[in-house]
């Protein structure tokens, strides 16, 4: 795989249609980009026609699906809408074992904050010193209830951060918050956009590498999730994967 083009993996997870409608870094789209986009999804076309396990598409119409995603991407207004296009496309499959890898943009991008889910609920759980997050007085502890509209629940949280950390990054993040007092609020937080190098090094979506690779940080940061199961209101069992000491060193 090389810089300009993306590609359809077998394996991982499919977002879910409702935020292909979002909005994101919407530049006005290139002749470049738009033909660009078509490459991919020609390219992705025969991959899938090639490698996908069921020829028949669990009954869709896949010429007539692609043929739609070829005209949707010529009326595009930005290369983002374009290749979130492609990636609807991929979810008309169903599958969730069908992964879009999106061509890594020009810009990267920190929001500058990280949540966790624990039990159904999703928690801010790390601000970056210095973030416009920070600055919002986001902190660890505060229940998140609603990124830009999207509640987190554990079937959408790694989908919404699918979405606007790989094919939709925003310039600011809309969050419904509540601390631990109870108290909700509204935050607006700016992301810190950064350069390609940094966002290469530091997001596991960010292009550049070997597409096995980005799977494997994709797989790796699913795993070190703890996992929760409820049993009633009086009951939770709460499995940790790893243990830290304070010196950040695994504890077998």
């Amino acid at each position: 795989m090389n810089g300009r083009k993306a590609r359809v993996c077998m394996l991982g997870l499919i977002i879910i249609g409702g935020f292909f409608l979002a909005s994101g870094w919407c530049q006005q789209i290139t002749s470049f980009e738009r033909k660009r986009a078509q490459a991919i999804l020609h390219e992705i076309d025969a991959d899938v026609r090639k490698h996908y396990y069921d020829p028949k598409f669990h009954g869709l119409d896949w010429d007539g699906k692609e043929r739609e995603t070829e005209q949707k991407i010529d009326q595009a207004d930005s290369g983002n809408k374009a290749l979130s296009e492609i990636a609807a496309l991929l979810d008309s499959l169903n599958d969730s074992h069908t992964l879009f890898v999106p061509p890594q943009p020009a810009l990267g991008h920190d929001y500058g904050w990280q949540a966790q889910l624990i039990g159904e609920r999703c928690y801010v759980i790390r601000v970056r010193p210095g973030s416009d997050a920070e600055a919002k007085e986001v902190k660890p502890g505060d229940e998140i209830l609603g990124i830009n509209g999207y509640a987190p629940t554990r079937k959408t949280f790694v989908k919404i951060a699918y979405f606007f950390d790989a094919l939709r990054p925003q310039t600011s993040l809309r969050l419904v918050l509540r601390d631990p007092a109870g108290k909700e609020r509204t935050a607006n937080v700016a992301a810190q956009i950064i350069e390609h190098h940094r966002a290469l090094e530091d997001h596991p979506f960010a292009g550049g590498r070997d597409i096995r690779a980005k799977i494997r940080d994709m797989d790796r940061f699913r795993h070190m999730l703890p996992r929760v199961v409820e049993m009633g209101d009086e009951l939770m069992i709460l499995k940790f994967p790893h243990f830290f000491s304070a010196s950040r060193k695994l504890i077998l």
